[in-house]
């Protein structure tokens, strides 16, 4: 038990206590680099996350996972889902898109029979749910949860396959990966009979992107969380995916899948064809201590929770009568 509180704190002082900063990259057709800075508004500057590319009407869109400036969730910060729509070599600030009372991010946006469509990353909520634009790109509505569970779903990635689609997942921890199908977007989503067959070793049990075809070959992309959160970026090879099977290959670095190096940690790795040819994108990401007022302000709410923790915890079962 003592353990586990220690675990417990300790992981509630470093969602508290650290700043993470991400900063989103793209290239085209395989060129330079350039980061996307983001446009004054109400979005902290110094963090956007999991990038994910989207064609819309001709035109590109950048949704991403993005913190208000303050970051005043109680000392921890909640994600919202943000847009930037691409004009020339600038991108234009379509605001704040989707919020939720709980955390958003990994905003996997995609276009089916003519529906476009996200399934974000809302694990606080105990589902992975489908949510469709209304009105592009600042109008969602949530349609169904696809996957609910006893325990939270992150980064889910799906691809179709046949007329058949398949989403991997990934619960909590220490649970494993799961691959899940169903013969409509809707559902029903029922666990695949291969799903164990899934990695589930800390360097490739979390998705770090969408599904990438890529010459004939199909990958999963794949978060490297062995020994830190987000080192860099695999592509995984799907071997075979259908209705009964379901096999990976041996992962490859993104420098030898892609051609893209990873000078630093890399989190995210997505694509969408362009009228100018592949964009690819990025995020990069590093930590600071708080400081100032935003330290003082997570120091109190520490306080107030681990006490709160601490007496639930030592107040006495009751049973009824």
């Amino acid at each position: 038990m003592l353990g586990g509180i220690t675990r417990t704190l300790r992981q509630a002082a470093r969602e508290r206590f650290i700043q993470p900063h991400y900063h989103v990259y793209v290239r085209l057709n395989g060129g330079a680099e350039h980061r996307v800075a983001l446009p004054k508004c109400s979005l902290d500057a110094e963090f956007a996350a999991d990038p994910f590319l989207f064609r819309h009407k001709g035109e590109t869109y950048l949704f991403f996972e993005g913190l208000y400036a303050d970051r005043g969730d109680r000392g921890r910060a909640k994600g919202v889902i943000g847009c930037l729509r691409q004009a020339g070599d600038s991108w234009i600030d379509c605001g704040i898109v989707l919020e939720e009372p709980w955390h958003l991010s990994f905003p996997n946006v995609f276009e089916v029979d003519g529906r476009v469509c996200m399934i974000p990353e809302s694990g606080q909520s105990g589902a992975v749910s489908l949510y469709e634009c209304v009105e592009f790109p600042s109008r969602w509505k949530k349609r169904c949860d696809l996957i609910r569970g006893g325990c939270n779903y992150v980064d889910a990635a799906m691809v179709v396959d046949d007329g058949t689609f398949f989403i991997s997942v990934t619960p909590d921890a220490p649970h494993r990966p799961e691959l899940w199908m169903a013969d409509r977007l809707d559902g029903p989503w029922t666990k695949h009979p291969q799903s164990d067959n899934v990695s589930s070793t800390p360097m490739l049990r979390r998705n770090g992107g969408a599904f990438v075809r890529d010459g004939g070959r199909l990958y999963r992309i794949a978060q490297d969380c062995e020994g830190a959160y987000g080192r860099r970026v695999l592509c995984v090879p799907v071997m075979v995916v259908n209705r009964t099977q379901y096999a990976e290959g041996e992962p490859e670095e993104l420098s030898s899948a892609v051609d893209w190096p990873q000078p630093l940690p890399y989190h995210t790795y997505n694509r969408v064809v362009t009228d100018k040819g592949l964009l690819e994108v990025v995020d990069r990401h590093y930590y600071t201590v708080k400081r100032g007022r935003a330290l003082l302000s997570a120091s109190f709410w520490y306080v107030v929770d681990s006490l709160t923790y601490f007496f639930r915890k030592a107040r006495p079962a009751t049973t009824a009568s």
